[in-house]
């Protein structure tokens, strides 16, 4: 469930109660959906990489994000759920992927580019779990959307590529928390963020203002949520840097909101940005 520290009254409780209907059918979807192949679960038995990846108490984001985008238009959650069935995954292919590629270190020192078997199979099995979520979506007959999951994965990858400090390894942090490299990075990885708000309100059918506003809201929350993520991971200073651009990225958030049609999802979202530097955590 939500966990925002903040009491939840009225309206606020009856959105999340409809949310949390359709989030408890998609993590079902990906905890059968996320089980490994006999021969890599054989594979892979004993490396700690692979422990509880499918766990139900596994972070969500990205879920929501498509269906609240899409309650501003005419919500179909039967094809909202393979969409974001295929979303978690590519997040979890993100993370298992890149975990084989630290590029930076293999940059400074030339040694470790013999890559390790754990990294052979972190890689094998992002792949594994991109090739699945494209062909979840695929089954919906809708170009627009395996373009948008593309480019995004595209996106990604160009982040991780460039040179600089790698995602989720605060230790490269230390005095360049501000870095334009950084937040390069960062922008990138907001990619599958803006690919779930621009999708639930694409499939959702909603005008183009509308699906532009919550594209410019997914890259706010995606830096939101990445900041927060690297937040914890670095010295005290440069962690209360990287929490005041996270209070500018929530003021930019806001001002997309503003374009949005007056709608009770608008005011949940906002209460989310104001009250927990959008924590959500399923």
């Amino acid at each position: 469930m939500f966990e925002f520290y903040i009491e939840l009254k009225g309206e606020m409780i009856r959105i999340l109660a409809d949310l949390e209907r359709d989030i408890r059918v998609v993590r079902r979807e990906f905890e059968r959906e996320v089980s490994l192949p006999d021969s890599l679960v054989r594979t892979s038995a004993g490396h700690n990489a692979f422990k509880g990846q499918g766990r139900s108490n596994r972070r969500f984001i990205l879920t929501p994000l498509l269906l609240i985008s899409a309650k501003f238009g005419r919500y179909n959650f039967r094809k909202l759920k393979p969409v974001a069935v295929a979303l978690e995954l590519l997040d979890l292919a993100v993370r298992r992927h890149y975990a084989g590629t630290n590029i930076d270190q293999r940059r400074a020192q030339p040694e470790t580019l013999n890559p390790k078997p754990e990294d052979n199979l972190a890689l094998i099995c992002g792949d594994y779990y991109y090739a699945k979520a494209l062909t979840l979506v695929s089954a919906l007959g809708d170009s627009r959307v395996i373009r948008i999951l593309a480019e995004a994965i595209a996106n990604i990858a160009e982040g991780e590529a460039l040179p600089g400090w790698p995602i989720g390894r605060g230790e490269g942090l230390r005095g360049v928390g501000t870095s334009e490299k950084f937040y390069e990075k960062l922008r990138e990885r907001a990619s599958l963020y803006v690919a779930s708000c621009r999708l639930g309100a694409l499939l959702a059918e909603c005008n183009e203002e509308i699906i532009v506003a919550f594209s410019h809201f997914g890259q706010n929350a995606g830096l939101i949520c990445e900041l927060v993520k690297e937040m914890y991971r670095v010295p005290g200073g440069e962690g209360l840097k990287l929490m005041e651009e996270a209070r500018s990225f929530c003021e930019q958030a806001k001002e997309f909101l503003r374009v949005l049609p007056d709608n009770p999802y608008r005011d949940f979202l906002h209460h989310v940005i104001d009250n927990s530097l959008f924590e959500m955590q399923f």
